[in-house]
């Protein structure tokens, strides 16, 4: 019964905020996949992932002394004993994206006081390791997110744990992402002079779209190495 603030975390950061909004859209390593062993070039040198653990709030200026705006990534894993549907309540001062087990699921783009339960997301929980990944983001000099795990009624309808940080990298559902697709040698140009570089192929041989597509219209899904 009850529900529960989501305390332990490994975090990594901060990036710049790019383009200056509450929730900047820009691509960084981990938008890719989670690498608990990666070493990234961060704002200001190169930052790798840390575990945080004990508080209510996770604070990034505290975390990162520092007041600039930026962008950061918190992931945090829950293990279920069965399939269940839960309701995650956050709390932020910026932006904030969701990925749940490598599938987007929310985002929202707003700058504002931080409070506890400001945004409510429906989440369905694998059985096993669910691993939950927070892009925050900002864009004034407070830099916070709160979340907690609530049932949807009365009591969860499974039995959950959260794993503490410092297990994950023992755990399969944090195996490194496999290497980006390399580009093919050489450019294609453009009749007008204009020279085109890849920086992006998906051969979509799953069956679910990854964390960089974002469907906003319509039904979308994946089938023989295409997205229909």
């Amino acid at each position: 019964a009850g529900s529960g603030v989501l305390r332990d975390w490994m975090v990594v950061g901060p990036f710049a905020n790019k383009t200056g909004q509450p929730l900047d859209l820009t691509l960084h390593p981990p938008d890719d996949g989670i690498d608990l062993g990666a070493e990234y070039d961060g704002l200001a040198g190169k930052v790798r992932w840390q575990p945080v653990r004990g508080n209510d709030w996770l604070d990034l200026n505290k975390l990162f002394g520092t007041k600039e705006p930026g962008v950061a990534y918190a992931v945090a894993c829950i293990s279920s004993d069965r399939e269940a549907e839960a309701l995650l309540r956050l709390g932020s001062s910026g932006g904030v994206a969701l990925t749940l087990n490598g599938r987007w699921i929310w985002s929202s783009g707003a700058s504002r006081k931080p409070a506890a339960g400001q945004d409510t997301v429906a989440v369905e929980l694998l059985q096993g390791d669910n691993v939950l990944l927070a892009k925050v983001c900002s864009n004034t000099d407070t830099w916070r997110l709160t979340a907690e795990l609530a049932p949807v009624g009365v009591r969860f309808a499974a039995k959950l744990q959260a794993i503490a940080p410092e297990q994950f990298a023992d755990r399969q559902s944090f195996a490194p992402p496999p290497a980006p697709v390399a580009a093919p040698a050489g450019e294609v140009s453009h009749p007008g002079g204009v020279d085109w570089q890849l920086i992006y192929a998906d051969d979509f041989a799953g069956t679910e779209l990854g964390a960089r597509w974002r469907p906003v219209l319509g039904t979308w899904e994946c089938a023989e190495g295409m997205v229909r």
